[in-house]
Formats: C-alpha cells, structure tokens, sequence
C-alpha cells in the first residue's frame, strides 16, 4: 500500500537524521565547545548534551517520526530544542553553582552516603536487583554507574546545604493565626464543624513553613546568581 510505503519513507528518513543527529551531539570536537562558564567553571556542549539526554531524546522519537521531523526540520522545532536545551543549561548553572557554594563551607557527600541511595534505588527499580542488573539497565540508557553516583553526589550535596540555608525559618504565632483566620472554612471536621486553632495549628504552622522555605530557597538561589559571574555561550 501506498500509505504503508510512505510510513517506512518517513521511518527511514528520521533514522538518518537520527545518525546525523548522534554524530553532531557526541562529536569529540564538537562536544568541547564551552556554552557556559559559572564563575570560571566550565559547562561543555557535551555535559549539556549528556545532561539533557539529547540522543535519548532522538531514539524515543523514532517512534513518533511526524514530530521528529518537526523538531528537526522547522525552525518551530529548533526553537523548541533550544528553548529546552537552556532550561537545562539553567538547571547545570545552577547546579553548579549550589556545588561551588557546599565546597565552600564544607558540605561534601560521603561515600557511604551514596551507596545507601545507590541501594535505594536497586530496591525502588523494577527489574533491578543488584548494581550489576543495574549497570546494565543504565547502559541501556546510554548511561554508566559514574553518571548516576556524581548525580547522587550532587542531589545529597543539593539537600544539605538547602537545610543549612533554611535551617532559621521560623513560623510565629501571629502567622499561624492570621493564616487560620483567613482559612478557617477549609478546617471542618467531620460532622462540618469548623475546628478550633488548637487541634489544626501543627498543620497551619507546616503549610506556612513549607511556602516560607520554598519561597527563601528561591531568593537564596536568585543571590547567589546574581553575586556570581555568568557568561552563556549557547548561540555561537
């Protein structure tokens, strides 16, 4: 049929551009190229790339070839990858700079640290018993055991510091009562009795500090962007 041979056409089209595409984002030389520097570190086109997933991104698509081809031929589509690939150069910004900041004061992962999330994770994965099964669940993923332990590294580093940071927020008595008065329709009991401060003022003081943590974070993160010395390089 006329429409089956036009689906493998397509199929083999976005399998060309599938190798095409592999080759220009794990080209050695092209890799190298710096597309940011966060106060002197460099972030490589690889490291994004790597980060973003890029080829994964490409090998998933084989199965939805209309919309490869949109990303790989329109300039709707470019301008997708690229608005995708600067939300993850942010996100490696700043990670980098939240690792420069833990190396600063001292906040490190251990070892023993990483191993108890690595064994959380084989237990968390389906089909995953042990770290070789594992290893080779990542080399499926065009991944290896270095990639996730570093992730890992930086995900405890993340935690650590972000508790350091938040570790005075406060919730005082005037907050949980303005907030309670505000919100007290939303505290019914079962029988649609509104309940008294008392028995809600545990919840009310964990909501205001969670929005408050959430809200101090952002601001700590927006300084710290803002005191260090940026310099994006996506265009050229």
């Amino acid at each position: 049929m006329k429409f089956a041979a036009s689906e493998k056409a397509v199929a083999a089209l976005v399998g060309s551009l599938l190798v095409v595409s592999l080759f220009v984002y794990s080209n050695p030389v092209h890799g190298e190229k710096v597309v940011a520097e966060v106060n002197g570190e460099e972030i490589t086109r690889e490291e994004l790339s790597k980060r973003a997933r890029i080829d994964n991104l490409f090998v998933t698509l084989q199965g939805a070839p209309l919309f490869a081809r949109f990303l790989m031929e329109t300039d709707e589509g470019q301008a997708t990858l690229d608005s995708y690939k600067e939300y993850v150069l942010e996100r490696l910004i700043e990670e980098k700079l939240i690792v420069q900041k833990a190396n600063e004061v001292g906040i490190e992962a251990s070892e023993s640290e990483i191993e108890t999330r690595l064994r959380n994770i084989i237990q968390e994965t389906e089909n995953v018993t042990s770290k070789e099964e594992l290893i080779d669940r990542l080399e499926q993923d065009r991944r290896d055991i270095a990639d996730l332990k570093q992730e890992i590294s930086i995900r405890i580093v993340r935690e650590k510091l972000r508790e350091r940071v938040l570790a005075k927020v406060e919730v005082s008595s005037e907050e949980i009562k303005q907030y309670y008065e505000k919100n007290k329709e939303t505290f019914r009991d079962v029988d649609g009795e509104i309940q008294p401060l008392r028995e809600v003022k545990k919840v009310i003081r964990e909501r205001i500090r969670t929005t408050k943590k959430e809200k101090a974070w952002k601001n700590w993160l927006a300084k710290l962007k803002e005191e260090a010395t940026i310099d994006r390089n996506m265009k050229s």
